[in-house]
């Protein structure tokens, strides 16, 4: 798999595994999502996850 395949999510095929080392998906693109819950011993935590969606990388 060429470098710029990797970089395009889109162009994966799951007929075809090919691999995926830990910094392809950084190039792709990133979303946010802000969480918060309650942590039964700390109160209420609030987190903030950035990176590419899960279907974008299966």
């Amino acid at each position: 798999m060429e470098a710029s395949d990797r970089a395009r999510p889109e162009r994966r095929n799951l007929a075809r595994p090919a691999p995926l080392t830990v910094l392809d998906p950084r190039a792709w693109p990133q979303h946010t999502a802000r969480v918060s819950f309650e942590h039964r011993t700390g109160g209420v935590q609030h987190h903030r996850f950035e990176g590419p969606l899960l279907h974008e990388v299966l």
